[in-house]
């Protein structure tokens, strides 16, 4: 059941309900890192955004793999900020930086959003009889 469910496609309705879900988890974390629920949270927001991500590229005919994006985008600008430029400039570095990455993400949830779904494809009474043998 569930594995059928994580193979399935999200219309754009489900994956806006789940980035709103993926937003009030983010609001929240902030106050749930103070508690011991901060780690569980994290993953609980990393584990909702991959699902519905996921999801929604296979409705619009996308790799799913491009739902690390998030991920991805991070750890470049842990990466950047980490480098001995990055180091030296750090203040100058933390608000464009983090600015490039927030904006990046926006746009790439807003593509997803509202990307039209692929159609899902009919097979003919024929073909359907070969793949149920």
């Amino acid at each position: 059941m569930i594995l059928r469910y994580l193979r399935g496609r999200a219309r754009r309705l489900e994956f806006w309900l789940g980035f709103v879900v993926v937003m009030a988890l983010l609001y929240k974390l902030p106050d749930l890192l103070e508690t011991s629920l901060g780690v569980p949270a994290m993953w609980l927001l990393l584990a909702v955004w991959l699902l519905v991500s996921s999801r929604r590229l296979r409705d619009i005919g996308w790799p799913t793999w491009l739902s690390l994006e998030p991920v991805v985008s991070q750890v470049g600008t842990a990466i950047v900020k980490i480098t001995p430029f990055g180091a030296a400039h750090r203040e100058t570095l933390d608000g464009p930086v983090n600015t490039v990455t927030l904006v990046a993400w926006l746009l790439f949830v807003l593509v997803l959003g509202v990307w039209k779904s692929k159609p899902t494809p009919v097979l003919d009474p024929e073909r359907q009889a070969e793949v149920f043998g």
